[in-house]
């Protein structure tokens, strides 16, 4: 999400606190209630128990991403790559290095056909080869002059094959793909990591027309291999920023505000606490998280209530998992009908959130 969304939502927010008829109604129970607001549909759920239950389970799951394919990769060489070929007991045809000269400096370099030039072989195409086909065509081809050839091939210079790495890390460009399979994680670390604010639970590559969302936190905590794909040629890395990550805490607080989620993790609990001090007129019997609200291709959306004076209720929000953009908003003791609050604030979240699309794409 683009740093813009913050400010925008809380200031459009914030300026309805001061308008009348701003806050939740009544303390009656609510299992499930479904309602109609502005063309869209919401579901009004106290938490319980098995509710929660059901989210932790949710949240658990491990999210897309790709198999690594570790264990089949096998390096194919392309155009400008420079290879090392050495004949055995024929020094006559290895080129050595040499003090002065880099063995990517003296090998065969790829043309942009995909040949090589060798002696008593001559042109020989080895784009799309493993070094192992090459050397065993090349073998082959010298087997009409030196009998039963024994030679190696090596790649001394990976230049074929790159992908490219974004955002927030430390280092952003331009990687080779070398024999050493090129994983996402891998990736990361070659670019000398990620800075303080990136969110490695968002991590997006890019192949072509496709997108693949890698949750690499998942694979760090939790050991999850595919979400530690295998990069291919011309693949984009982009590491995200936390502003994605953000819950927005308003209402009967002393300060509204949004609060970002390390790691994609927090609970219902942690951001009430985190959020500061309540008014002396808010009423924590009610407390609200709208889940969904604003997302400009979902129409249907979620709240869920839950009393923080009851130990069941404190105990339900300290297991409660928030998502990227949910609301957390601390009712107050006026009575308003809640569809009248969703009436004020509805228009802005779904406004913003068309502004930040717009932006990010």
């Amino acid at each position: 999400m683009h740093k813009l969304f913050t400010p925008l939502i809380l200031l459009s927010l914030a300026s309805c606190g001061s308008l009348p008829s701003m806050y939740l109604d009544s303390n009656a129970e609510i299992r499930a209630d479904s309602r109609e607001i502005d063309e869209a549909s919401y579901t009004l759920q106290t938490l319980t128990p098995e509710l929660v239950a059901s989210m932790e389970k949710e949240f658990d799951q491990f999210r897309g991403g790709k198999d690594v394919e570790l264990s089949s990769y096998q390096y194919r060489v392309g155009p400008r790559d420079v290879l090392t070929v050495t004949v055995y007991e024929h020094p006559e045809l290895t080129i050595p290095a040499g003090q002065f000269r880099s063995p990517e400096a003296a090998g065969n370099r790829v043309d942009s056909r995909g040949y090589i030039y060798f002696p008593y072989v001559g042109e020989i195409k080895v784009s799309g080869l493993t070094v192992g086909e090459i050397r065993s065509k090349l073998a082959e081809s010298l087997s009409s002059h030196i009998p039963n050839p024994q030679l190696d091939v090596s790649v001394a210079a990976f230049n074929s094959k790159k992908v490219t790495v974004t955002g927030d890390v430390n280092r952003p460009g331009r990687l080779p793909i070398t024999d050493d399979p090129l994983t996402v994680v891998r990736a990361i670390s070659l670019s000398d990591g990620v800075t303080a604010n990136a969110d490695l639970t968002s991590v997006r590559v890019v192949r072509g027309k496709q997108q693949y969302q890698i949750d690499v936190e998942s694979f760090l905590q939790r050991g999850e291999l595919s979400q530690n794909m295998l990069l291919r040629n011309g693949d984009v890395v982009h590491v995200p920023d936390q502003t994605i990550n953000q819950v927005y805490i308003l209402g009967e607080l002393r300060s509204p505000t949004s609060l970002p989620m390390k790691k994609r993790r927090m609970t219902l609990a942690q951001a009430v606490g985190q959020a500061g001090s309540t008014t002396r007129d808010s009423d924590i019997r009610k407390v609200f998280v709208v889940r969904g609200l604003g997302e400009t291709s979902n129409i249907n959306f979620n709240v869920y209530q839950v009393n923080l004076e009851t130990v069941e209720g404190v105990v339900l929000a300290g297991r409660f998992p928030l998502k990227p953009r949910d609301v957390v908003y601390v009712s107050t003791n006026s009575l308003t009908k809640f569809s009248r609050v969703l009436d004020k604030f509805f228009p802005y979240l779904t406004r913003a959130a068309a502004i930040d699309s717009v932006i990010n794409d």
